[in-house]
């Protein structure tokens, strides 16, 4: 991320101006987690994680006032269209995965999608539901786009039959915000940064980047945790199954 966004108050925060009922307004969207895949070519694949629990407002066409799926997916829609992505986060493309509670409402949201951001590209928004993931694994055939069922979020040359992902995955980065109530990054040089590593077997070994106590237990630090530089990398064990 660039410097600026590590030190910001909100790095995960996009903010966008759309044009709605006339006038110019600021909307924004703020993703769960950050997360990059990174193959052993040197690609990178970035990722915005959404959670949603369903309790959110689907088709609320407010923009102001009052958060709704609708408005997140014009935040990112209009965000990936003015390279906000690249300025704030420094990612040069992302995508945006939306994990919801049913199939009813992850369809409900598809639907969402084609009317509320119908010149985006269908693939840049892929939903799941937990039982897909559950059945499928996190990096399987587990999610759906606005044209697509079935569809894998990994690399294109790791999907051929008998491949593992592990043959070309090498590292998934996560990305944490500092929280709100934590020092200023100019004294909190102590946190560690962590990034999960596939060996050539698939077995997954954490590496630490400077600073940190060694006592993080085996999935690294908690979920709160954080950086000098405002942004833990780090992965639990159990996204790779």
């Amino acid at each position: 991320m660039p410097e600026v966004t590590r030190r910001a108050r909100d790095p995960f925060c996009l903010r966008v101006t759309v044009r709605h009922g006339g006038q110019n307004i600021l909307i924004s969207a703020v993703p769960d987690r950050l997360f990059s895949f990174l193959y052993d070519d040197g690609t990178r694949h970035n990722f915005a994680l959404e959670l949603n629990r369903g309790t959110m407002d689907i088709w609320s066409n407010r923009l102001v006032g009052k958060s709704s799926l609708r408005r997140k997916l014009i935040a990112y829609a209009n965000a990936r269209e003015q390279k906000r992505h690249t300025s704030v986060w420094g990612f040069t493309s992302f995508r945006v995965l939306v994990v919801t509670t049913s199939e009813e409402r992850m369809h409900n949201m598809i639907e969402a999608q084609r009317r509320a951001v119908p010149e985006c590209p269908p693939g840049f928004f892929l939903f799941p539901t937990p039982e897909r993931v559950e059945r499928h694994g996190a990096l399987g055939p587990a999610w759906i786009t606005m044209k697509c069922d079935n569809v894998s979020i990994l690399h294109e040359k790791c999907k051929p039959k008998k491949r593992k992902a592990t043959d070309c995955l090498r590292r998934i980065e996560f990305m944490i915000p500092r929280p709100r109530f934590a020092p200023p990054a100019s004294s909190a040089r102590s946190e560690t940064q962590h990034v999960l590593e596939l060996d050539p077997v698939g077995r997954a070994r954490t590496s630490r980047a400077r600073g940190g106590s060694r006592n993080m237990g085996r999935h690294g630090p908690p979920r709160n945790s954080c950086s000098a530089n405002g942004a833990t990398r780090h992965v639990p064990r159990q996204v790779m199954r």
